[in-house]
């Protein structure tokens, strides 16, 4: 099968647009992480606790497996919505190429800014597998503005994990430290 020249000039301008939508969503006020009214994001909140008296070793450790299941659901849903969002930069994209009239700038324009969405998406999954790969349990990874925000579970988190993170981080992306920011959940 031979691909022409107008296969390639329609996938690139499918990637263009994709780029042209994840930067306009990354410009607009969208935020991904939802809060609550009070500003609080994914705390925990126990339902029909009667007891008054001191809470034992025991429910300490019921307590703990709760925060992890609530951290591990902060990351499955960040997950999803990102997962979302990527899924519609590309649709858009698709419908901005199909529908870019036969100007051959624009179609390098909109080629060019689809391939550095592709290259953010491919660095922040990169970063993510790394990143898990040194023996962390889960980790989301955001890239935005030639800055990158690593979330991890709080109880993983020291100044040697900093050091690691932020030279996986510089190595994937040529961020650098001071422009990575390291948060736990």
């Amino acid at each position: 099968m031979k691909i022409g020249k107008r296969q390639i000039i329609l996938a690139s301008l499918v990637l263009a647009l994709g780029a042209a939508v994840y930067l306009n969503w990354q410009f607009s006020d969208n935020q991904l992480i939802k809060t609550s009214a009070d500003g609080t994001i994914g705390q925990a909140q126990l339902v029909n606790n009667q007891k008054d008296e001191p809470v034992s070793d025991k429910e300490n450790k019921d307590n703990k497996a709760g925060d992890n299941k609530s951290a591990e659901e902060y990351f499955a849903d960040v997950r999803t919505e990102r997962q979302k969002v990527q899924d519609e930069v590309v649709d858009k994209a698709k419908e901005i190429i199909e529908g870019v009239s036969n100007d051959e700038a624009a179609k390098a324009q909109a080629v060019k800014d689809a391939a550095q969405i592709a290259n953010i998406y491919q660095q922040q999954s990169n970063i993510e597998g790394l990143i898990k790969a040194k023996g962390f349990s889960d980790c989301v990874v955001f890239i935005q503005n030639s800055e990158c925000s690593v979330v991890l579970k709080k109880g993983e988190m020291d100044e040697q994990t900093n050091l690691v993170i932020k030279d996986i981080v510089n190595g994937q992306s040529d961020i650098e430290a001071d422009r990575i920011k390291i948060t736990g959940v």
